[in-house]
């Protein structure tokens, strides 16, 4: 088991935010995390990556308790690609370096830089390892903050919202490219997800949220009408096409004559 949720709880000033979370993954079954605003599911990454600690509950990864893991520990086990990812006036390659500064000290190794420069080949972003990370668009950061992730070998990668304010061909290209990290490099992702339809191109597993809680997990065949409707908010209606699932308002009958 990579990672495992037992019946954990957080609270932000005497409010709760989460209750009773408990869910596990295992290496390779990619999960999305659904649900709307506010539900508690960038919180959750980040009590997954230790950044937060539960006021109840254990957090396992690989068997071992998150919150007694040393941080450099945690650093070369997890990384998090945060919703709006935040870069230095540095070159795009040193900023994926960055991320194995678990690995080194003041000075990266040779190894530490091959590493960089396999994660910028694997995102297909080699012609902007010279760029200033600050001076490009809004998807070429998010495939930067990616290859940094990469870079630091972890097995657990946790993803906020990444295809947020991406154009929707920029979006498959980001959800095709998980799916090929994960057979190819051995990396197993836990992102949240507001389109059910794009996290269907990668998804093993989900996680469906309402009211800071787990309504329902496990694989697409929890997926249904009822619990969607349960999910948005409105009377969904749950179709598959070409493998995708794509959820639609049921059309409501006129009254009018």
């Amino acid at each position: 088991m990579l990672l495992n949720l037992d019946n954990v709880s957080f609270s932000y000033g005497g409010q709760q935010t989460l209750a009773n979370i408990s869910f596990s993954v295992d290496s390779g079954e990619n999960t999305v995390l659904l649900g709307m605003n506010g539900e508690g599911k960038t919180t959750l990454l980040r009590l997954i990556c230790g950044t937060l600690k539960p006021d109840s509950g254990i957090i396992s990864l690989g068997g071992s308790d998150i919150a007694k893991m040393k941080t450099s520990k945690r650093a070369k086990q997890t990384s998090y690609v945060p919703q709006l990812p935040r870069f230095s006036d540095i070159s795009v390659f040193e900023t994926v370096l960055s991320g194995r500064r678990a690995f080194f000290g003041l000075y990266p190794s040779k190894k530490d830089r091959e590493k960089a420069a396999e994660a910028l080949a694997i995102m297909g972003i080699e012609s902007l390892s010279e760029k200033s990370a600050v001076s490009l668009s809004g998807g070429e950061q998010k495939k930067v903050a990616v290859a940094r992730a990469l870079c630091s070998d972890a097995k657990l990668i946790l993803m906020d919202e990444p295809t947020a304010s991406l154009d929707y061909g920029s979006c498959i290209s980001l959800t095709d490219t998980i799916s090929k990290i994960s057979k190819n490099c051995g990396a197993t992702f836990i992102v949240t997800m507001h389109d059910i339809t794009l996290s269907s191109r990668f998804a093993e597993k989900y996680v469906l949220m309402k009211n800071r809680e787990i309504i329902a997990y496990g694989g697409a065949d929890i997926l249904n009408d009822k619990r969607l409707s349960q999910l948005y908010g409105f009377d969904a209606e749950l179709k598959f096409i070409n493998g995708s699932a794509v959820v639609l308002p049921k059309k409501q009958q006129s009254s009018l004559k």
